[in-house]
């Protein structure tokens, strides 16, 4: 589930479920370049700055993630009582670039991935159930990202491939 968050990360604003846009249950399935090309660009444009949720709190939140602090619940289980954001998938593009706004950091996704690095890097709950990402993940669940073609200045590549 993509969580919005609020500024103090213990509330979802809006979510989307990957499912209503044809992707896979489990992360290393929504995350396979080679089966969600277009739900990834979909995804993508969320995050630029055409896009609804530029720079916003996110976390790719999984079933078996860790209750949020003060409350019984996890991300994921708090869009139980929240209708689904739906927005249409017209503005399909290449981003070149995944920055974390609030780490000063920064990803070329246009590499060669096995595994989409929005999905992966997002994550929450990864190695705690079926279907994970065998690797590190989640290094930027929480924080402010956004996506570009323009490569980010002042700010520190990060050279994973997942």
């Amino acid at each position: 589930m993509i969580c919005i968050l609020s500024e103090d990360k213990k509330e979802v604003l809006q979510h989307i479920n990957p499912l209503h846009y044809g992707a896979c249950l489990k992360l290393t399935e929504q995350g396979a370049m080679n089966q969600n090309g277009s739900f990834h660009k979909f995804i993508e444009y969320l995050f630029s700055q055409e896009g609804p949720f530029y720079k916003q709190r996110v976390v790719w939140a999984g079933d078996y993630a860790d209750c949020v602090e003060d409350n019984e619940y996890n991300h994921f289980n708090m869009c139980d009582d929240k209708p689904g954001l739906r927005i249409g998938i017209d503005n399909l593009c290449n981003y070149k670039y995944l920055v974390n706004d609030s780490k000063k950091e920064y990803l070329n996704i246009s590499k060669e991935h096995s595994n989409h690095p929005i999905v992966t890097i997002m994550a929450d709950g990864n190695g705690k159930g079926g279907g994970d990402y065998y690797g590190e993940a989640g290094q930027w669940k929480m924080d402010r990202i956004y996506t570009t073609n323009e490569k980010p200045k002042d700010m520190k590549k990060l050279d994973l491939i997942f």
